[in-house]
């Protein structure tokens, strides 16, 4: 599931086959209202994701190739084809960059150019990954291991370990911190900044598996 950032509406990719996959596209404000249905033969969708500003939603095929549509009507704008398939993606903030991956490495796709910028070759299963508001981008990979890089020349700029089972990673809005879902009970707040610096929020209970910050319109930040 994928929320719109103009807070209309919201993405569902449903998994059943690589071949079968549907996005359904429903209305946030009413119940159980579905807008758009994106099921053609030659999407076969398995990865989805909204670029920040809301004007496009992306879709990523088993096929190696990235569907872009317009969230006006969700009609296909353009279709780029890729050297491997895009099991997960992220665009960048300021709507530039297209991060994405298959697993093993990472690739930066370069959204004006239409060329790939670049090629993180990563040690072990990538689980992870995201872009901050500052030009940095991190990815966490299943060996505990958080690398972050900067936006300008995609190179390694600085590295953390001890993440745990790396299930997920989000950025502040300043940039400053990150928090890590280093397993399904507990949350780390990472000073980038100065590693030593981590607080912890754990849940006994279980089942976390995201964690994100979120700015009202107050700009007060809290973490969900």
């Amino acid at each position: 599931l994928k929320i719109n950032p103009s807070g209309s509406s919201f993405a569902v990719l449903e998994k059943k086959d690589k071949k079968l996959n549907k996005i359904a596209i429903y209305n946030l404000w009413a119940y159980n209202k579905r807008m758009y249905k994106l099921y053609k033969d030659s999407i076969y969708p398995i990865s989805i994701c909204y670029s920040p500003d809301a004007k496009t939603f992306v879709a990523g095929g088993s096929n190696k190739k990235l569907f872009f549509f317009n969230t006006y009507n969700y009609k296909i704008n353009k279709v780029i084809r890729l050297p491997v398939a895009a099991e997960k993606m992220v665009m960048s903030n300021n709507n530039y960059f297209l991060a994405f991956s298959n697993g093993e490495d990472v690739y930066i796709w370069n959204l004006e150019t239409n060329e790939l910028r670049k090629e993180l070759t990563m040690d072990s299963q990538v689980k992870d990954f995201t872009f901050s508001n500052n030009n940095l981008f991190a990815v966490l990979t299943s060996d505990g291991k958080l690398t972050i890089y900067n936006t300008d020349t995609f190179l390694e700029q600085q590295s953390y370990d001890a993440m745990g089972e790396a299930v997920h990673c989000y950025f502040h809005p300043s940039g400053k911190y990150i928090a890590i879902v280093t397993g399904d009970k507990r949350i780390m707040i990472l000073n980038i900044l100065n590693e030593k610096d981590r607080q912890y929020i754990d849940n006994p209970d279980g089942n976390i598996s995201d964690a994100r910050f979120l700015k009202d319109g107050k700009g007060d930040v809290y973490l969900a």
